[in-house]
Parts: structure tokens; C-alpha cells; sequence
């Protein structure tokens, strides 16, 4: 939805399992970063891949103009692919 209606602003993510929290930054709809507050070590790709193994959680939205440097330089379809299929991988 975020990416069609090329939103701006930072989507907060929680997880129920592990107290975990992330963000996730767009501009225009398309992921530039993320961060996992716990796992300073994860670059902006490596903190989308970690959150989506997230099971249940929550999350909110808020609309702000985003002004950072992109560092995932990917789009938000191929990052969701590739996520999937290395949580595909590990579950094996």
C-alpha cells in the first residue's frame, strides 16, 4: 500500500516474540532504510530481511517527509522477494 500511494514517512515495527522494534523509512513509497534498534550491526537490507521472519507484532505509520540517504538501493518489490526466499532458506 505504502509503495502505491508513494508514501513518505517511517513505518515502526514491533515484535510480540522477541520485544524487538524496527523502523522502516520511505520516500515516495520505496524502502531507503532500516534499522532494528537491537541489532546495530544490520545494514538497511539486513533490517528489512531480519523483520520479515517477524510473526506477530505490531506496527504504525507516520507520514513525515523522509530526508536521508537511500541505502538500500533496491526496490521495495525485490526486497520483499529476496526476504522471502531467504526465510524460505532458514526454515528448511
Amino acid at each position: 500500500m505504502m509503495e502505491m500511494e508513494r508514501k513518505d514517512g517511517v513505518l515502526a515495527l514491533a515484535d510480540a516474540d522477541t520485544e524487538q522494534t524496527g523502523r522502516i523509512f520511505l520516500r515516495k513509497g520505496q524502502v531507503i532504510h532500516a534499522t532494528v534498534d537491537q541489532k546495530e550491526d544490520l545494514d538497511g537490507r539486513q533490517s528489512v530481511y531480519h523483520m520479515i521472519g517477524w510473526t506477530k507484532g505490531t506496527f504504525s505509520f507516520a507520514a513525515m517527509e523522509v530526508d536521508m540517504e537511500d541505502t538500500v538501493q533496491s526496490s521495495t518489490t525485490h526486497l520483499l522477494m529476496e526476504g522471502a526466499r531467504l526465510l524460505d532458506e532458514q526454515n528448511r
